[in-house]
Parts: C-alpha cells; sequence; structure tokens
C-alpha cells in the first residue's frame, strides 16, 4: 500500500508512456521470453479481444478455434458453444450475442486430436488462430496431453495459424514463467489479466516482435515502431497498476 500510495502522489494518468511502465514491461518480456513487445490494456477480455483481431488481421484469414470449456472473456464471438458437429454452424452461449457473431468460431473438444485433424482439413487455409487455456480451468482443472500440444503447434506451424495463450487465470500463477513456461511451449501470442497488476485493473497481450509490429504499424499509418514496447490510447495506465504489480511477491 506504500508503494502505491507513493505512486498516487505522483501522479493518476498520464498521456505518454512512464519510466515506470518501461520497467514494467521489460519485466514481463525478461519473464516470458515468447513475448517481445507488450501492449497494455484494461482486463483479460480486452486483451483476448484484441489479440483475435490482431490474428485475423495479421494472417488475413477468417475462422479462429477454441475448446469447449475454456473461457476467454465476454466478447461475442468467444460466446460459443459447439453444434453437432463440423458440418453445423455453433450456438451462442450466451443471450444477447447474434448467431453471425459466432459463425466463424469453430468449437473442438480440449485434448482431441481427432477434432484437430477434422477442423484443419476442412477449413486449414482459413483458420487464423487457436486459442486455448493451457490449463483449462472453467471446468475443474483438465491438464492438456503432450500429444494435444504437439498436433496443435504441428498444424499451426503447417497451416500458418497463430498459437495464443490465454494466461489470464495461469499467468505467473502456476510458474514464475508461467504455463508456457511450464510445458515448454513457445506460443505466438499471450494474453493476461489483472495478475500482471498485482489485483489492480491492468492486463495485457504481447508476442512475436513482427506480429506486434503489424499492430504498430497500423496504429502509427505506416510509420515504422521503433520503441522497444508501443501501446496506443490517450492515456497510459496509472502508475498505482505498475507499483502493485512490481511490488506483489
Amino acid at each position: 500500500m506504500e508503494k502505491v500510495t507513493h505512486a498516487l502522489n505522483r501522479g493518476f494518468s498520464f498521456g505518454t508512456p512512464t519510466e515506470l511502465e518501461v520497467l514494467f514491461a521489460k519485466t514481463i518480456t525478461h519473464l516470458v521470453p515468447s513475448i517481445e513487445k507488450l501492449r497494455l490494456v484494461s482486463s483479460g477480455t480486452e486483451a483476448v479481444m484484441s489479440v483475435i483481431r490482431l490474428a485475423r488481421g495479421y494472417t488475413n484469414k477468417r475462422y479462429i478455434i477454441k475448446f469447449n470449456g475454456c473461457y476467454h472473456g465476454h466478447s461475442d464471438s468467444l460466446l460459443v458453444k459447439a453444434g453437432s458437429g463440423l458440418a453445423t454452424l455453433n450456438n451462442p452461449s450466451s443471450s444477447g450475442v447474434l448467431p453471425e457473431f459466432t459463425q466463424n468460431t469453430l468449437v473442438l473438444e480440449y485434448n482431441s486430436i481427432t477434432d484437430l485433424n477434422e477442423a484443419f482439413d476442412k477449413y486449414g487455409n482459413d483458420i487464423a488462430c487457436i486459442i486455448l487455456e493451457p490449463f483449462a480451468g472453467n471446468m475443474n482443472l483438465v491438464r492438456p496431453s503432450p500429444e494435444f500440444l504437439a498436433k496443435i503447434q504441428t498444424l499451426c506451424l503447417e497451416f500458418g495459424a497463430l498459437l495464443i495463450f490465454d494466461e489470464v487465470m495461469t499467468g505467473f500463477r502456476v510458474d514464475l514463467h508461467c504455463a508456457q513456461g511450464l510445458l515448454g511451449i513457445t506460443p505466438d501470442l499471450t494474453t493476461f489479466g489483472k495478475v500482471i497488476g498485482g489485483g489492480m485493473p491492468l492486463a495485457a497481450f504481447g508476442g512475436r516482435a513482427e506480429i506486434m509490429d503489424y499492430l504498430a504499424d497500423l496504429v502509427k499509418k505506416g510509420v515504422p515502431p521503433t520503441e522497444p514496447k508501443e501501446r496506443t490510447g490517450e492515456l497510459t495506465p496509472p502508475g498505482i497498476y505498475f507499483n502493485a504489480s512490481l511490488n506483489t511477491t
């Protein structure tokens, strides 16, 4: 609380990145080597929504794959449950979500290599990404099988789809280097939630520099990014968030 109060007395919000924000970003990239560049947001839902849009834009592909039982926030395209098979449309899992918003989301069974093969056989050339909880925590606790993870990596590499680890729940909880460090997997993109802010409303997504640079190029309208960490928005997150995070033990 002393550190948070000290940061608050120096100012609540700023229009440009601060030294503490840069230190925070460097800490994340040091602990999670797959994240070469980082972008800050306010919630896990926002991080996932942003990273899905980035994956589609970067690959110029339509479909995303998620898995039954995995929760990725409340953006419309991810509030979906499986239909009777890949030949049928999936169904929104929440009232207020139109079927049109979920028709490009393929929902597979977690740990099912058969489902993965079927999905890529049918839609492989138009799959933008696979997003998964590396440890599924919203249907009790389900560990991924080594064969399942290996197949995901193989198919993503073969078809040019991006692998996204949603570490909103697992990040810095299961291991200091997150679930990906524990599993020995290097995803293309990763999302984090409030844990990175020490409980404050802070979240982030990041990954390979070339993918994050694609987003930065759009934001900066063609000007090549030069900074180690880029962020868009009118205001930088308050320093109290970063102090809470960096002083969490």
